[in-house]
């Protein structure tokens, strides 16, 4: 599978930056992919202003999904 994101299409990559649909930026550090069909799977995220907080979400919180 490939986490990609929902308005462009292209590939989310470890490192990139992300915009919740709050406009709030962080550094995408990695994810798990969903582990069955109900599954969305998670999105690790590192804040930008507080670096030392890492934080999981949905995917969709950023525009992203899996393909």
């Amino acid at each position: 599978m490939k986490l990609i994101r929902e308005s462009t299409g292209t590939p989310v990559n470890v490192g990139d930056v992300a915009h919740s649909f709050r406009g709030d930026a962080v550094i995408i550090t990695g994810w798990q992919e969903p582990q069955h069909a109900g599954s969305t799977g998670r999105v690790y995220v590192q804040e930008m202003n507080e670096r030392r907080y890492h934080r999981e979400y949905f995917p969709s919180v950023y525009g992203l999904k899996w393909v």
